[in-house]
């Protein structure tokens, strides 16, 4: 009996273990994906002799470049350097080169990364001054974040807010959102109402706050296609209309000019026909001239209505199109001629 009761002890031991090592797996992976994005930007393996040499030439290559006031070519050279090392003083360089761009949140996440990196045995001197130095730039960086708060109103409307393009999650909707400094593109969108588009310039430090009050109206358009809705042009309408009823009038003379052709076949054998027939002769010819002259008709209408869809203006952001250029067009008749014209 002891020795079934320890065996059923040593299996229930085995079975804990998988659970065990799993839940430890998932607590480390928790603490992995909770780090910044860019604490975890460390390089995967140990950069070698040649990687290292590599990067002090790029950040030499940085420091001048940011003491000629090139911060462009300077943040190019720190982020090359940052990428093989990933150590406090290319992050410094990085963070330095940012701010001096107005890219104030890079600079602000280069200066966290700096900050967070971990304290090694004998590392180098300069690691532990970038370090200082990155806490003292960000105290400051931090402070000049801009930020924008959009109020929507209704507030049960429930809208959709982007800003610079990006899908505000709903979560967030009623906070102040951190930007860096400059101009940003906001827009709300609602069904049942109007979208509103407008723009915003945020300085340094300043907390703006966006009142946007809903109108009801037509919403965002569904996009088709393209991905845009195109109104058809007065062109197209008009193209269409003319080639139908070319083709419809062509159709109708043609038809009755190649009857009248057959009986008078049938009654002038050799195509000679007698003098008191000329009068059918030329009937029988006008409307094969009118038929030709409808056909062409309809091939002209149906190039306008093409024409129209490749010319057509553009459509404004909300779906409707700019009618500024107006068709017109108007049909030429005369002897032996028959033409559209129009201006477009």
């Amino acid at each position: 009996m002891a020795s079934s009761a320890a065996d059923t002890l040593t299996r229930r031991r085995r079975r804990t273990r998988p659970a065990l090592w799993a839940a430890c797996l998932v607590l480390c992976g928790t603490g992995l994906m909770a780090l910044p994005r860019a604490a975890r930007a460390q390089p995967a393996v140990e950069p070698t002799p040649e990687d290292k040499e590599t990067a002090r030439e790029l950040m030499d290559q940085g420091h001048a470049h940011f003491k000629a006031n090139d911060f462009a070519g300077a943040l190019k050279a720190y982020l090359a350097a940052d990428r093989i090392m990933g150590v406090p003083t290319t992050a410094l360089g990085v963070a330095r080169a940012e701010e001096r761009l107005g890219h104030l949140l890079e600079a602000h996440d280069a200066l966290l990364r700096a900050q967070m990196f971990p304290v090694h045995p004998n590392e180098p001197l300069a690691f532990g001054r970038a370090r200082e130095r990155a806490a003292e730039l960000d105290e400051d960086v931090a402070a000049r974040i801009p930020s924008l708060h959009v109020k929507v109103a209704p507030p049960d409307a429930q809208a959709e807010l982007r800003v610079d393009g990006q899908l505000v999650p709903d979560a967030a909707m009623d906070l102040p959102r951190k930007l860096d400094p400059g101009e940003h593109a906001v827009r709300v969108s609602a069904a049942g109402f109007a979208t509103v588009e407008t723009k915003v310039s945020l300085k340094e430090g300043e907390q703006r706050t966006l009142n946007i009050a809903l109108v009801p109206g037509e919403g965002p358009a569904e996009p088709t296609g393209d991905g845009v809705l195109r109104p058809l042009w007065p062109l197209v309408l008009a193209g269409a209309g003319v080639a139908g009823a070319g083709l419809l009038i062509g159709t109708i003379t043609g038809g009755v000019s190649l009857a009248r052709a057959r009986d008078l076949a049938a009654d002038c054998p050799g195509d000679v026909c007698a003098p008191d027939r000329q009068p059918d002769i030329d009937r029988t010819i006008a409307l094969a001239n009118a038929a030709n002259a409808s056909f062409v008709l309809a091939g002209l209408g149906a190039a306008a209505a093409v024409v129209g869809l490749f010319v057509g203006p553009a459509p404004t952001a909300g779906g409707e199109a700019e009618t500024q250029a107006q068709a017109r067009l108007r049909l030429e008749l005369g002897p032996g001629a028959l033409g559209l014209c129009g201006a477009f």
